[in-house]
């Protein structure tokens, strides 16, 4: 099969519409949590494995002094539901491949640094299903092309934190990496990240999309919201310099942003409270 047509059916793993799939994960045996082991992971048998990366836990997080145990997430669980029935479905259409697609997926817990540790485990030399087939894998002078890995691509992740860093290590396994959620413009480097790829559009792209509505109805003194995390951060500063290209001045009255790790409601709801009282509310 080309490979053209292999990407076309990791692209429809990633695009399968994730709200309308039932939660069955009775079927698969697994345990993920998030631990310092990085040793859990969710394995379904098939002649080719597709990895998986998906936020089943949250971050950890600090309260009054004390680390946290990681929640578990609904949206998590969906993700990871719907590459499973994503896969399901493929290997039960007739004459469509001439092999089955397995998965190996592994939880990020809302964690860059927990991610690529989880990744790592890709790869063969440190076999996470207990096979008795491991190979040093840097023993031909560090040459990539002489690793051996479990998978062929990568699914993954959602965070855009979670996502550079894993394609930072993928790119020197040439294993190609579909995300289906990252969206940050540091990701449109081809250069850099060779092997990245997503279903959804750059935050470049989202950018323009909104300033191009700005300057059509002429609203040009807005308030802008954001959460405070690094990619929340980042996002605000791609539509600064965006804003700074235009020759019609569009003016940012004032922004707020929300604390999303822990997520505190009523917290969220006094922040935005705050809009009312700015010039671009309209009262």
């Amino acid at each position: 099969m080309d490979i053209d047509r292999f990407i076309t059916i990791i692209i429809l793993i990633c695009s399968v519409q994730f709200d309308l799939i039932s939660c069955e994960l009775g079927r698969y045996e697994y345990e993920l949590t998030c631990t310092e082991d990085y040793s859990e992971y969710l394995h379904y048998g098939g002649d080719v494995l597709l990895g998986g990366l998906f936020p089943i836990h949250q971050r950890r997080i600090i309260d009054k002094g004390i680390l946290q145990k990681p929640q578990l997430t609904t949206n998590g669980y969906k993700l990871l539901e719907a590459m499973l029935y994503a896969i399901d479905n493929i290997n039960s259409r007739e004459n469509y491949l001439n092999f089955s697609l397995g998965a190996l997926i592994f939880d990020t817990c809302e964690n860059p640094d927990n991610a690529f540790m989880q990744s790592l485990r890709f790869i063969v030399y440190d076999d996470p299903l207990g096979n008795d087939t491991k190979k040093t894998a840097f023993e031909e002078q560090y040459n990539h092309r002489s690793m051996e890995t479990y998978v062929t691509a990568v699914v993954g992740g959602l965070q855009s934190d979670v996502s550079i860093s894993v394609a930072n290590m993928l790119k020197f396994l040439d294993i190609p990496q579909i995300s289906y959620m990252s969206a940050s413009s540091q990701l449109d480097d081809a250069d850099k990240y060779t092997y990245f790829m997503r279903t959804v559009p750059s935050i470049s792209m989202t950018t323009d999309v909104i300033i191009g509505l700005l300057r059509k109805y002429h609203w040009f003194y807005v308030n802008v919201v954001l959460d405070s995390s690094e990619h929340g951060e980042s996002n605000y500063g791609v539509f600064m310099e965006k804003l700074n290209e235009f020759s019609q001045i569009i003016c940012v009255a004032k922004d707020v942003r929300l604390i999303t790790y822990p997520l505190d409601a009523n917290d969220i709801g006094k922040r935005l409270e705050t809009l009312l009282d700015s010039p671009a509310s309209g009262r």
